[in-house]
């Protein structure tokens, strides 16, 4: 792994700020804020399309208050914020072929790195959800266990859930995504989050310089395939990618939903979608193998009531749209439901060890000889 600090940016076109790194591994260039203090709970922050994961810390000039780093540090959470290479001129080139796959790959061997052994709890804002099933893949191989997915507006793993073009999305001459066709909608996020402020807290001219670059097509795990051979179209390709049903590999998850109309598929849609993923990965990956048939009768129960009970109690909303996490308010709310979350979620896991344990003992017919 290669770690270059402002002094070593190979384009030497904007550094990395104080607090940041660009690290280097096979599977690609990734800017890295760390702020892992020993013994706390990791948050693993994941950007969604065309966004530096600065929407989760800010700019040197911003203020703190304003960004979930500094209401995650005040709830007692650590903050590992990786964003993938884009057209910013941070990254010292473009990186037009990454596929979910590495993506995956090189956020988990980064994160493997630097906090050992921790469990991380990730939270994907928008296109960030794509590759979340990958990544929890990765991140096992890897020896780090994933507490769970929290949703912040993110999209499934699912080709067809995002905005596309019938004839494709458009790409740079780079071969990068082009995202200028919702360049309106980002305007309109941005000045939902001054608004809900009184006061600028990302101008636009702000957000072009620090946190805005254009990604990877394949990135958005839609049809659109890149090689280099060209473009092509392929849905198998895409659920290859993602493997969007291999729910063996799918995380517990929750969801922190916006509750603005700017947003209305989120708002209206998260928590049943993402608590149906999270359950199916309660049973094919965490039960795994559990003969349920064999648990008692009391705590078959209770397993029925934490299913029913999933999409209320492991869904939280903050004020807002897209952005509802930047901003003071929103950035507080969601670093709080971030915090109240990993405790359910850890004690959700625990329980679920406890249920496996059941299933070992003797069914009772057995026991009693």
């Amino acid at each position: 792994m290669i770690r270059s600090g402002p002094e070593r940016n190979a384009r030497g076109r904007s550094p990395p700020f104080d607090r940041e790194e660009l690290v280097a591994n096979a599977a690609g260039e990734f800017l890295v804020h760390a702020r892992l203090e020993a013994g706390a709970p990791v948050v693993l922050f994941l950007p969604g399309g065309a966004h530096l994961a600065r929407v989760a810390y800010g700019h040197p000039e911003a203020r703190r208050k304003d960004f979930l780093d500094y209401h995650l540090e005040a709830f007692g959470l650590a903050l590992l914020a990786i964003s993938y290479p884009s057209s910013h001129p941070v990254f010292s080139k473009p990186d037009p072929f990454m596929t979910l796959s590495r993506w995956a790959a090189g956020v988990a061997d980064v994160t493997a790195n630097m906090v050992g052994r921790r469990p991380v709890l990730v939270a994907g804002w928008s296109m960030a959800g794509k590759g979340v099933l990958r990544l929890n893949r990765a991140l096992k191989e890897r020896g780090v266990l994933m507490t769970g997915f929290v949703s912040l507006c993110a999209r499934p793993p699912w080709p067809g859930l995002s905005p596309r073009l019938a004839e494709g999305e458009p790409v740079t001459a780079d071969g990068l995504w082009d995202s200028s066709l919702y360049h309106r909608s980002t305007i309109a996020g941005l000045e939902e989050v001054n608004r809900m402020a009184g006061r600028t807290v990302i101008s636009l001219e702000t957000h072009g310089i620090h946190y805005h670059g254009e990604g990877p097509l394949m990135l958005r795990g839609e049809i659109d395939r890149l090689d280099v051979d060209g473009r092509f179209t392929s849905l198998e390709a895409a659920l290859a990618d993602s493997q969007a049903f291999t729910f063996e590999q799918a995380p517990l998850c929750a969801t922190i939903s916006p509750t603005a109309s700017s947003d209305a598929e989120h708002a209206l849609a998260d928590a049943a979608i993402w608590s149906a993923i999270g359950l199916m990965g309660l049973l094919r990956n965490h039960l795994a193998g559990t003969d349920l048939t064999r648990l008692p009768p009391e705590s078959w129960r209770r397993l029925r009531a934490l299913a029913g009970e999933w999409p209320r109690v492991m869904n939280r909303t903050v004020e807002g749209g897209h952005f509802f996490f930047v901003g003071e308010t929103g950035a507080r709310a969601t670093a709080r439901a971030l915090a109240d979350l990993n405790r359910q979620l850890t004690a959700v896991t625990d329980e679920l060890r406890a249920f496996m344990d059941l299933e070992t003992l003797p069914a009772a017919e057995d026991r009693d000889g």
